[in-house]
């Protein structure tokens, strides 16, 4: 007798903890899941902000110390290839032709024929970004769009002017750096020669008809006496 009522006991004892265990299951299944969508929305929106990205080009002449910076220099930015987060690159029109390809393994001088090629698009259309030299010969083309872009100086002012044109370029924005690092504020520090002094020349209407002299007055020649 003793032992069945240590049997039923037992058991009661078994279902009341069997009971406990079920609605405390349930009630932690009920909660709110709040921590990992908290976590979630973190990460989501660290993911969906872009660090903003510049473009400057600096103009000076000369080496060191002894550079001389170039203002009136207008450069403009045009956005040939757009870059994506997934990892696929764009190629846009009217730049790139089926005869036309970008590889950010091309040798430099083959970046510099494929920005010479392109550069012959940008009269139909309009540019990204464009600015020109201050004194300090430092031209703010603003914030961009992440892509690769061709820079093509588009005009001289005043002083600029007894300058040459620098060539065209392909500028990555931002630029990834070999350490894994990411510039952001990117820029850009094209070349630039004196234009050689060309000395003052006739035209060849003025050497075909040279303006005519003004007649000299005859001399006067003083009479000597004659001698006999």
């Amino acid at each position: 007798m003793t032992d069945t009522i240590r049997t039923k006991t037992a058991a009661s004892l078994f279902d009341r903890l069997m009971v406990t265990a079920v609605a405390f299951l349930v009630a932690t299944l009920c909660l709110p899941q709040t921590f990992p969508q908290v976590a979630m929305a973190e990460t989501s929106s660290a993911a969906g902000e872009k660090t903003p990205a510049t473009l400057t080009v600096e103009a000076t002449f000369g080496e060191g110390s002894s550079a001389k910076p170039i203002a009136g220099m207008e450069f403009s930015a045009y956005e040939v290839i757009r870059k994506s987060g997934s990892g696929g690159d764009e190629l846009l029109e009217p730049f790139f032709s089926t005869s036309d390809t970008y590889d950010s393994d091309m040798t430099a001088s083959q970046m510099k024929e494929l920005a010479k090629r392109l550069a012959e698009s940008t009269t139909k259309i309009e540019a990204n970004a464009v600015g020109v030299t201050n004194d300090e010969g430092v031209a703010q083309l603003g914030q961009l769009e992440y892509g690769v872009y061709l820079v093509v100086q588009t005009d001289a002012k005043n002083d600029a002017a007894s300058y040459t044109m620098s060539d065209p370029y392909l500028i990555d924005v931002p630029q990834l750096n070999g350490d894994g690092t990411v510039t952001y504020d990117v820029k850009a520090y094209p070349k630039f020669k004196e234009k050689p002094q060309t000395p003052e020349t006739s035209t060849p209407e003025e050497q075909k008809n040279p303006e005519p002299k003004a007649p000299q007055a005859p001399k006067e020649v003083e009479e000597k006496p004659a001698t006999v």
